[in-house]
């Protein structure tokens, strides 16, 4: 029985030298197999009755025993001992780090004009938005027609941004000019129309007093046009 168990260790120290942490019991198998071990072998040497059960046998103790639980075979402990792990960071890190950088102040800035309008706020008691002694219903009106005028000219912001920038980089300043203009103008006459549709709309359903409306209104077309005039310069901090 001692020569038993002292076999199945060499036997199994053989097997993980060979092939490591194997997959399952049938490379162990292939594995005994090539070391000339025979069914007829296996009784009197190992005290199993076939290589399959002595495989099974090798197969549990090299990947559940805490012995060989990281099994590795010659080839693998000798890389391993020639070629010590090193952490690699990737050149991915220092592009992204680069990017952060550069980018993140410039985030920050864009968020200037919000930082002013809060420091004007706090200092004078109004800003372009609003006013600290403006009651809900007024605060309301404020808040729709910043809505209705930064959505009704919003596409043409986008247009004039993007068209006008083309034509720019082309050096085509005829062409800008009049896309400029002509898109000027239509975004403009969007307002209107929106302003009509809306008018038209609450005389029948009533949802706002018209003294309110025209408020939404005169906030709604001045946020509007305000953007449609900072469009075009768009083009000259894209690299014109």
């Amino acid at each position: 029985m001692e020569k038993h168990s002292e076999n199945i260790k060499v036997l199994i120290n053989n097997v993980k030298d060979k092939i490591g942490k194997p997959v399952s019991s049938r490379v162990v198998a292939a594995t005994i197999e090539s070391f000339g071990i025979r069914d007829i072998d296996t009784e009197a040497d190992y005290g199993v009755s076939d290589i399959q059960d002595l495989a099974n046998y090798v197969y549990r103790q090299l990947t559940t025993s805490l012995e060989h639980k990281e099994s590795l075979n010659a080839k693998q402990r000798e890389y391993l001992a020639t070629n010590p792990e090193t952490i690699q960071l990737s050149d991915y890190m220092a592009v992204k780090a680069k990017i952060f950088a550069q980018y993140y102040p410039l985030g920050i800035f864009h968020l200037l004009p919000v930082f002013l309008q809060i420091a004007a706020i706090v200092v004078f008691g109004y800003s372009l938005w609003t006013h600290v002694h403006f009651n809900h219903l007024q605060s309301t009106a404020v808040v729709l027609g910043v809505i209705i005028g930064i959505v009704s000219t919003g596409g043409f912001v986008q247009v004039i941004g993007r068209q006008a920038t083309f034509y720019w980089n082309y050096l085509d300043y005829s062409m800008t000019k009049k896309t400029i203009d002509y898109l000027l103008k239509l975004g403009i006459k969007t307002l209107f129309i929106v302003f009509a549709v809306i008018l038209f709309v609450n005389s029948f359903i009533h949802i706002y007093p018209y003294k309110v409306l025209f408020i939404v209104f005169a906030y709604a077309f001045l946020i509007g046009v305000l953007l449609l005039v900072l469009a075009p310069y768009i083009p000259f901090g894209n690299g014109g």
